[in-house]
């Protein structure tokens, strides 16, 4: 970690705030599937396309030049909208894995994207994995596997489709993390995010649209118009998509900015304990010692892989 510097103490302090809102984000979504029955297509769709219009509204007051530069090149184009359907494959598995589970347990299970980049990294340097990354990678499947049987191998604590969705939202967090690092780079973290924020609202619009169009007449549509009331619009607006993601991206980015990308790193799994407490709290989700002590596996193997040399690929969300 860097030093303690004041700036580094205040990157420190975005950071964590940036990452508790993350996991905020994941009980109110939650919140609005049982008590309104939002779908996680609707909600990916509401929330990403308030997102990209706060992006974008920031870009074009302060780095304009950079997106005319991406829009006015079909290369850079293709490559932000991959990056988008990362982003859009990671919100649209979050959303549902909370549904079937809960917001805590989908939000840990999320964590193991890491363990992905670590492999997707190996391989594609060739290099076998030290053995503090392998050490984390044992940590994490022992986290895993208490979270989703407490101990007993003869019983399944999760739905069987509530640990594969958890584990599909892992591999797109680690596809929109481990494909974008050079275009991060070059362009910059929150204006290459905001781009890729706006091909995931565009994807996610017309998913949306199309379950509507395509349902037979007078059937139950896949993700219909849920009915919102000031609250539930409140939450969705305010708490998911404004504070949840382009608040809580803001802070982050900002965050790491000054603190470093490994502090920034240890830092996100602020998010999952978040979502613990928070789901705890406000939607009554039982907490097992399990569950605590699977938590805590995954927050050493966060740990274990982000200080080895390779902590640039196996870093946070929006290390790079």
């Amino acid at each position: 970690m860097q030093g303690s510097t004041p700036s580094a103490k205040l990157g420190i302090a975005s950071a964590a705030a940036g990452a508790l809102l993350w996991g905020f984000s994941g009980v109110c979504l939650q919140f609005l599937a049982a008590e309104y029955g939002v779908s996680s297509l609707f909600a990916t769709m509401v929330r990403s396309l308030v997102a990209a219009v706060l992006f974008l509204a920031v870009i074009v007051a302060h780095d304009r030049r950079t997106l005319l530069r991406i829009l006015s090149d079909r290369r850079l184009l293709a490559q932000h909208a991959v990056f988008g359907l990362g982003l859009f494959g990671s919100q649209f598995f979050y959303a549902l894995s909370i549904a079937l589970t809960n917001a805590g347990t989908a939000t840990i299970l999320q964590m193991s994207s890491t363990v992905f980049v670590l492999v997707y990294t190996a391989f594609a340097a060739r290099a076998f994995p030290s053995a503090r990354e392998l050490a984390g990678l044992l940590c994490a499947l022992g986290g895993v596997w208490l979270i989703v049987t407490h101990g007993n191998p003869a019983a399944l604590v999760l739905p069987a489709a509530g640990l594969a969705v958890g584990l599909l939202n892992g591999i797109s967090t680690a596809v929109y993390v481990a494909y974008p690092k050079r275009l991060l780079a070059t362009f910059g973290s929150f204006t290459s995010t905001g781009i890729a924020m706006a091909f995931n609202a565009v994807l996610s619009s017309l998913l949306w649209t199309g379950s509507q169009a395509l349902s037979p007449a007078g059937a139950h549509t896949v993700s219909p118009m849920p009915a919102l009331d000031a609250f539930g619009v409140l939450v969705l607006i305010g708490g998911v998509a404004v504070l949840g993601t382009f608040v809580a991206f803001w802070l982050y980015v900002n965050g790491i900015r000054h603190a470093g990308p490994v502090t920034g790193s240890i830092l996100g799994a602020l998010e999952p304990l978040s979502a613990l407490l928070v789901g705890s709290w406000w939607m009554g989700n039982p907490i097992a010692p399990a569950d605590w002590t699977g938590f805590a596996l995954m927050v050493a193997m966060v740990v274990l892989v982000s200080l080895p040399k390779r902590t640039s690929c196996t870093s946070a969300k929006y290390s790079s």
